[in-house]
């Protein structure tokens, strides 16, 4: 049975292009791809289209078997220092729509952020139970702090790092597109003109996690400043672990030479640090365990 639907799978895919694609600009995020890609692959992603800025870590080394395997495609994209990175950002992911234009579904999202679905064993189940009538998805955020611990190279984030901040939080109604690349005009700059979401041709409908409308006016989703996660929601763990938080996040604005990619002030990290550890949340925990409670034993468990 596994086998013909394996079969099934992959017809489909060949005929129709991918049928769930991650797209991602990313920095030495070595230590994190692996789990990443697993995770995901789980979830039923059938290609990652990674653009790589300046790497000079080992993330190539860790990216080589999926890559062979025929699931992960690398972009080079630089970013010369002092450009605006945000513009670059979106600017890939125009490219992106043009690459993968016949693909199902697009997510973009970023090596901090897995997408969950709530209710069903797999994003492909979900999206094609809810979101047949949908050309865009905004998914929210549930932000993660680091559990105050310290991760060894072996640990993994999703089932060591299982403090949240409370469920209404202000940075948990931000969104994360999942979309049908058809639905945009990727020639269009202001198609992309911001990285959380994208702006669809005339006719095209765009939903939320609870598979509830959502409406735009101008340029510009109309945020209801709730988190609405009844179907889908992305983990984000933007502190990562202690280390990461203290040497990432904190520590370039302790030496007054800010990161690239660090855009918050130093009280507004400690703020997310602080709010971020306030509650215990498990639920990947227990989706994993529920549907692949192999992989999850194997994989994640702490040893």
């Amino acid at each position: 049975m596994f086998k013909k639907a394996y079969i099934f799978f992959l017809f489909v895919a060949l005929l129709n292009g991918n049928q769930i694609g991650i797209v991602a600009l990313f920095h030495n995020e070595g230590p994190y791809l692996e789990e990443w890609i697993e995770y995901h692959k789980l979830v039923g992603v059938d290609h990652f289209l990674l653009y790589a800025d300046r790497i000079s870590d080992d993330s190539y080394t860790v990216l080589t078997p999926y890559i062979e395997e025929g699931i992960v495609e690398i972009v080079p994209w630089n970013i010369p220092d002092g450009s605006l990175y945000m513009g670059r950002q979106v600017a890939a992911y125009l490219d992106a729509t043009e690459r993968k234009k016949e693909s199902q579904w697009l997510a973009f999202i970023d090596i901090d952020e897995f997408i969950l679905p709530m209710k069903h064993r797999s994003l492909t189940e979900c999206l094609e139970k809810y979101y047949f009538n949908s050309s865009q998805i905004l998914v929210n955020w549930r932000n993660f702090g680091t559990c105050y611990k310290h991760l060894s190279a072996d640990d993994k984030i999703l089932n060591n790092l299982i403090l949240a901040s409370t469920r209404n939080f202000t940075t948990n109604s931000v969104t994360k597109c999942i979309l049908r690349p058809k639905a945009i005009d990727s020639k269009n700059p202001r198609s992309f003109w911001y990285p959380h979401y994208a702006i669809l041709k005339p006719g095209h409908r765009t939903f939320n996690g609870d598979g509830k409308p959502v409406y735009f006016k101008d340029e510009f989703a109309i945020n209801d400043s709730k988190h609405h996660d009844f179907l889908l929601r992305i983990n984000h763990y933007f502190t990562r672990d202690e280390a990461f938080f203290l040497s990432k996040r904190l520590a370039p604005w302790k030496e007054k030479e800010p990161g690239r990619f660090q855009f918050y002030k130093p009280e507004q990290v400690l703020e997310k640090y602080k709010n971020y550890n306030k509650v215990k949340d498990t639920e990947i925990i227990k989706y994993l365990k529920k549907y692949h409670r192999n992989d999850f034993y194997t994989y994640w468990k702490n040893k």
